[in-house]
């Protein structure tokens, strides 16, 4: 497609939705537009209490089509005793003949006043680089990028893996049969996956899956406790904004309670999209009463097993914070690392931009931004 005249920006409307969805489908990302997307907006607690409504996004237009879109998801998140508005940008898409004008895009997103922070937490490559021309800085919590996995069935695992190499089918049915071998004596040799430790008939921890749709009080309740911890930037965790967040998702959100106390959970997506044939599962948070270390270990046997029992050939989680990540290593992950950092913010508080500066204030994973929305 050629440029038959120069595109304007304006706000995106909810009557944009079919339009910024084949702008997506153009892009590769037909799974990229829920069918749900006003409620990203309508649904959010954040926007529905606010007025004047905060700009949902902005698009570009050349001749009556659009031809870019930047989504703008409003959120809340809290910082010691402050409770900060947080903007996300989500869904970032330009056609390849109008590319070089998707820095108008960014610009109306990076100009926005009425928030505390602005995110971006799936930045790809490109994105990346626009971020920091834009005097975002890379998210300062360390091995954001390298992704941690278990491999829960090793055959569909290294099948996906030879296809991804552009073996054909018949070589890679048959060279996953044989490194499935290698996968799964290696998996028992080393314990390549997590085990809840044994407690005996004292045990006090009661683990078991909910629906988002059931997220109740009791996660108000672990969410203020946790909250006023520590001084970290949290997003968010109320019961109104997880069920807002995880609507329409295939997301199992895996409960832990000692006596009647919910003390601890993690919630798991599972990809729709299933690339090079491989089912993917993902744990995107995490949060567990004053971090303690058996609470995450039994989300995370509960978590790997959930996913197994779901048919997933991986379980992946990236992310979190140091104290966790220590946890989540010693359950024995495989490691990869993505092609990029994906997590990038910038403050319009310059002394609070400089506090975020140090990684001990963060809490930062796939819940954050639109990484998992």
């Amino acid at each position: 497609m050629g440029i038959s005249v120069n595109p304007i920006v304006r706000p995106v409307i909810f009557e944009d939705a079919a339009a910024v969805k084949d702008l997506h489908c153009r892009a590769g990302y037909s799974g990229e537009l829920r069918d749900s997307w006003p409620g990203l907006w309508t649904n959010n607690p954040l926007w529905a209490k606010t007025d004047p409504k905060p700009i949902i996004g902005w698009v570009l237009e050349a001749a009556g089509e659009i031809v870019g879109y930047l989504g703008n998801i409003p959120l809340l998140c809290r910082y010691g005793e402050k409770t900060l508005v947080a903007a996300a940008a989500s869904g970032f898409a330009v056609d390849p003949a109008y590319r070089g004008y998707g820095l108008l895009l960014a610009a109306a997103f990076y100009k926005q006043k009425d928030v505390d922070i602005l995110l971006n937490t799936s930045a790809n490559e490109i994105v990346a680089k626009v971020c920091q021309r834009f005097k975002a800085a890379p998210l300062p919590q360390q091995n954001y990028d390298q992704i941690l996995f278990w491999v829960l069935k090793p055959q569909p695992f290294m099948a996906a893996a030879l296809r991804k190499l552009r073996f054909n089918s018949t070589l890679a049915w048959v060279g996953s049969n044989l490194s499935a071998i290698l996968l799964r004596v290696d998996i028992i040799l080393r314990s390549k996956r997590p085990r809840r430790k044994n407690s005996g008939s004292q045990a006090p921890w009661v683990v078991s899956p909910i629906s988002a749709s059931e997220i109740g009080q009791e996660f108000d309740d672990l969410w203020d406790r946790k909250a006023s911890e520590e001084t970290r930037l949290f997003t968010y965790r109320t019961a109104e904004f997880l069920r807002w967040h995880y609507y329409g998702q295939m997301a199992k959100v895996i409960c832990c309670h000692k006596g009647a106390d919910l003390v601890g959970y993690a919630v798991l997506i599972r990809d729709e999209t299933q690339s090079f044939g491989l089912a993917r599962s993902r744990i995107v948070d995490i949060l567990a009463e004053k971090n303690d270390p058996n609470v995450v270990g039994q989300l995370l046997e509960a978590a790997y097993q959930h996913a197994r029992d779901q048919g997933s050939h991986v379980l992946e989680v990236m992310g979190f914070p140091q104290d966790i990540r220590s946890m989540i290593l010693r359950n024995g992950p495989y490691s990869r690392m993505a092609p990029n950092l994906p997590y990038y913010y910038r403050a319009l508080d310059s002394e609070l931009q400089s506090e975020l500066g140090n990684e001990d204030v963060w809490y930062a994973c796939p819940f954050d931004g639109d990484a998992s929305l």
